[in-house]
C-alpha cells in the first residue's frame, strides 16, 4: 500500500497525531479528497493519504503493524447499501476490537446532515491495535461533518490513552490463559470448570 505524504505544517508538525486517510478507489472525487484532508490538518493532524486499486482485499490485508504509528485510519468512500460486501466488510474483518458507539455517533451525525443512506449503509469502526479505524462515505458535506465529530471524539479518548497507556495495550488473541490467572487467595486450590447451561422448555424455544 503505497502512501503520498499531505502534512499539516506548522512548528509543532513532529508532534502531531497522524492519521492515515484511505481513498477507497480512484473514483472519488478529488473535491471529496481534499475535504477530508482539510478537515483533519484545521483540527491539528498530519495527514499522509493512500489511494487503493483494489480496496477490499487491501484493506483485508491491514494490521496493527500496517498502521503503527498512526492514530485514526479513515478510509473514505467504498460503502454500499445492498447485500454485497464492502470496504466496511473488509476493514471490520481486521479489526481488533470494533466500536458500535462510533458506528451509532457517525449514523446520527449523518442522518441529521440530512444524508438518508446511512441508516441503509453498515460502516466499520473499531480499534485497529493503537489506531481507530473507521468507514466514512465519499459526500463532501456530510464526511466534513462525521469527521469533525470524530476528531472530537477522538481528542478526548487520546488525552485518556495519555494518561492511561496501559487501556490502550493490544494483547494477542491467546496470549492470557487460564495458566497466566492468579489463584484464588482463599482457594488456590480452586478450578474454573465449565458449567452444562441448562436445558430450554420445549414450549420456550428461545431461551
Amino acid at each position: 500500500m503505497s502512501t503520498g505524504s499531505y502534512s499539516g505544517g506548522g512548528d509543532d508538525e513532529a508532534s502531531a497525531p497522524r492519521v492515515l486517510l484511505v481513498v477507497s478507489s480512484t473514483a472519488v472525487p478529488f473535491p471529496v479528497r481534499s475535504t477530508a484532508r482539510e478537515v483533519l490538518e484545521d483540527h491539528g493532524y498530519d495527514v499522509v493519504e493512500t489511494v487503493l486499486d483494489d480496496a477490499q482485499a487491501q484493506l483485508a490485508d491491514l494490521s496493527p503493524a500496517v498502521v503503527a504509528g498512526f492514530e485514526l485510519c479513515a478510509v473514505v468512500g467504498g460503502l454500499t447499501v445492498g447485500p454485497q460486501p464492502d470496504v466496511a466488510d473488509a476493514l471490520r474483518s481486521v479489526l481488533t476490537a470494533p466500536l458500535p458507539g462510533v458506528v451509532d455517533m457517525l449514523r446520527g451525525v449523518q442522518v441529521e446532515t440530512g444524508y438518508a443512506r446511512a441508516v441503509f449503509e453498515s460502516p466499520a469502526a473499531g480499534w485497529l491495535g493503537g489506531a481507530l479505524a473507521v468507514t466514512l462515505p465519499a459526500q463532501r458535506e456530510v464526511l466534513a461533518e462525521s469527521l469533525a465529530e470524530l476528531v472530537a471524539a477522538h481528542a478526548e479518548v487520546r488525552g485518556y490513552a495519555s494518561e492511561h497507556p496501559s487501556a490502550f495495550e493490544v494483547v494477542p488473541p491467546g496470549a492470557e490463559t487460564a495458566a497466566d490467572l492468579p489463584e484464588d487467595e482463599n482457594r488456590p486450590d480452586a478450578t474454573i470448570l465449565r458449567m452444562p447451561r441448562p436445558t430450554a422448555p420445549p414450549d420456550n424455544p428461545l431461551v
